[in-house]
This record gives structure tokens, C-alpha cells and sequence, in this order.
């Protein structure tokens, strides 16, 4: 039990839908705007940064952020 999410996933607020759904084209992979890389040093992974806006929150989402971001920081070396 986490008593911070009280088990709850990540999720867009009403009126923030533009910004947390905006994508961009990074070393060839599409990714959110909003968890681009910074200076191709800093890297986000996670459900809430996963391209996949269908199943948003998953753990699919989990792993094709965390797979995605590993080849972003292997194109940058």
C-alpha cells in the first residue's frame, strides 16, 4: 500500500489533455513533450510517460516506456 497514489495510476487532469499528450520526435523515437529528454543526459521512463494513450496507466505502458527509453540512451552514445 503505497500512502501516497492510494493505488491509483496515473491520469490527465481536465484541461491538461494538450499537454500531456503533445509528442515529439526524439532520435527517431515519438515521445511525450512534456518527458522529453534534457540534453540527452536526463531520461524518463514510466507508465505515465508511455506513447500508448490507449492504455494509459498500465503496466504495458511500464514496459514500452522503459524499452523505448533504453534505446533513446543507446542512440545518444
Amino acid at each position: 500500500y503505497d500512502p501516497y497514489s492510494h493505488g491509483s495510476y496515473s491520469c490527465v487532469a481536465a484541461g491538461q489533455e494538450e499537454v500531456f499528450t503533445a509528442t515529439t520526435e526524439y532520435h527517431g523515437e515519438t515521445v511525450k513533450t512534456l518527458f522529453s529528454p534534457l540534453e540527452d543526459r536526463l531520461f524518463f521512463a514510466g507508465e505515465h510517460t508511455s506513447v500508448l494513450m490507449d492504455v494509459a496507466g498500465t503496466m504495458e505502458a511500464a514496459v514500452e516506456a522503459g524499452e523505448r527509453t533504453a534505446r533513446m540512451m543507446a542512440s545518444v552514445r
